[in-house]
C-alpha cells in the first residue's frame, strides 16, 4: 500500500511508507482476491478536503476496519491517495478520519462495499461551511471502444457557502458551451463519456463564462484508459485546480493534468457533437453514520 500525492509537473509522485504497506498486507491479505476468495471489492482512497491553508495542516490519520482488522494511514494530506485500490473483503467498511494531533475525529462512517466492484471514496468539505464528509463512488473501469477513452468530471471544490454559489460551468477554451456543463454544482459528477482519444483542453468558469476561474492544462486523453478528473480547492486554503484518478489497462494511477503534453487535435469537437449528459449527485455506496 502507498500514498501518493498528485504534484504539480509529476506524472507520478508516490510516497512509499514500507510500514503501511506491511501493514495493508497483513489487514488485507486473508481476505484479498486469492483462487480461493476471488471476488473482492476495490477501494481508491483520496484526501480531497481543503480544510487547512497549509498542507501540513490538512494532515489527517485515517483507521480503516475490514475483516475484523483495523490499519492506520498515518499523516495523509490534502491530495494524498492510495495511488491504487485496495482488496478489501465485502461488507461492511469502518472509515474514521482524524486530524492529527487530535482525538476527535472529523468522520467516523461505515461504508458497505459489494464484491468485483471498484470504487473512489474521496474526503471532501471542510471549508466555507461545508462538512467533512466521505464522498463514494462507484466506478465504472470496463475499457472503452478501440481507439477510445472513457472520461467522468465531477465538482468537489467546496469554494462557496451555498450549492448554488458553488455553480461553475466547464467549457472549450474560446468560451464555447460544453452541453450539460453548464450550472454544475459543488458535488455533481458526470457519467462516463467515451471519447476519441486526443487532447481535452477547457476552462472552468463562474455560469455564464466569466470570470474564468481556472484554465485547466490540457489533458490528453489516451486510448485505453478511464479518468476521472474533479475540480479541487475552496479559492482560501487552497486554490482551485484539477486532480485525476486514471487506470490504464485496469492498472490505476494518480495524475497532475499540467504534466499531459498536448497532442493532435480532434477530440473537442467530437466532445461538443456528442454533449454530455446531465450532473447528478450519485451517492451509490450505501453508508451510514456509526453511533
Amino acid at each position: 500500500m502507498k500514498i501518493t500525492s498528485v504534484v504539480r509537473r509529476s506524472r507520478v509522485a508516490p510516497l512509499l511508507t514500507v510500514a503501511l504497506l506491511f501493514a495493508f498486507v497483513l489487514l488485507l491479505a486473508p481476505r484479498a482476491a486469492s483462487a480461493d476468495n476471488p471476488l473482492a471489492a476495490n477501494v481508491w482512497v483520496a484526501h480531497l478536503a481543503p480544510f487547512a491553508d497549509t498542507l501540513p495542516g490538512t494532515a489527517v490519520d485515517i483507521d480503516i476496519t475490514a475483516g475484523g482488522s483495523t490499519t492506520t494511514l498515518n499523516n495523509v494530506q490534502f491530495k494524498d491517495s492510495t495511488g491504487n485500490y485496495v482488496a478489501l473483503p465485502p461488507g461492511d467498511v469502518g472509515v474514521t478520519i482524524t486530524p492529527v494531533g487530535s482525538t476527535t475525529p472529523v468522520i467516523d462512517e461505515t461504508l458497505n462495499v459489494s464484491d468485483n466492484t471498484d470504487y473512489t471514496v474521496a474526503a471532501i468539505g471542510g471549508a466555507n461551511g461545508w462538512p467533512v464528509e466521505l464522498f463514494p463512488l462507484v466506478d465504472d473501469n470496463t475499457p472503452p471502444a478501440a481507439g477510445a477513452a472513457k472520461l467522468r468530471i465531477g465538482h468537489l471544490a467546496p469554494f462557496a457557502a451555498t450549492s448554488a454559489a458553488t455553480e461553475v460551468d466547464i467549457r472549450l477554451q474560446d468560451g464555447s458551451v460544453i452541453p450539460g456543463l453548464t450550472n454544475v454544482p459543488y458535488k455533481g459528477v458526470s457519467g462516463y463519456l467515451e471519447l476519441p482519444a486526443g487532447t481535452l483542453d477547457v476552462i472552468i468558469t463562474a455560469p455564464g463564462g466569466s470570470p474564468v476561474y481556472l484554465d485547466v492544462p490540457p489533458l490528453t486523453l489516451v486510448g485505453n484508459t478511464v479518468t476521472t478528473v474533479f475540480a479541487i480547492g475552496d479559492l482560501g486554503n487552497q486554490p482551485l485546480e484539477v486532480y485525476a484518478l486514471e487506470t490504464f489497462n485496469g492498472n490505476p494511477t494518480a495524475i497532475a493534468l499540467d504534466s499531459f503534453e498536448s497532442s493532435e487535435g480532434g477530440s473537442l469537437a467530437a466532445l461538443v457533437a456528442l454533449g454530455i449528459a446531465a450532473f447528478g449527485l450519485a451517492l451509490v455506496v450505501r453508508r451510514r453514520r456509526r453511533a
